[in-house]
């Protein structure tokens, strides 16, 4: 199965609910995530970094942030950076 299908299988259970919440709405209310949500948004975040998709971990950062998952949203920052350092063009030695 190609990998994104399955990124998106995973990722899509979690992000269903989380994603289409104001900022100001998950700050007051924010939604209980049990461990398999947990468990998904790590799993999201590691195949984001490996199939190098900039644009999910920042999904996954977005979810974990709206249900209060400190250390998965600190973790997907991390990840960024590193993709960001990754991907970035050498820099010139004039």
């Amino acid at each position: 199965m190609d990998s994104w299908l399955v990124m998106a299988k995973e990722l899509g259970i979690v992000l269903l609910n989380l994603t289409h919440r104001t900022p100001t709405l998950a700050a007051a209310h924010p939604i209980p995530v049990g461990a398999g949500a947990s468990e998904a948004l790590r799993t999201a975040l590691t195949a984001a970094e490996v199939h190098r998709l900039p644009h999910q971990i920042q999904r996954t950062i977005r979810a974990a942030q709206s249900s209060g998952l400190t250390e998965i949203s600190a973790s997907g920052q991390a990840a960024l950076l590193r993709l960001n350092r990754l991907l970035a063009p050498p820099e010139s030695k004039l």
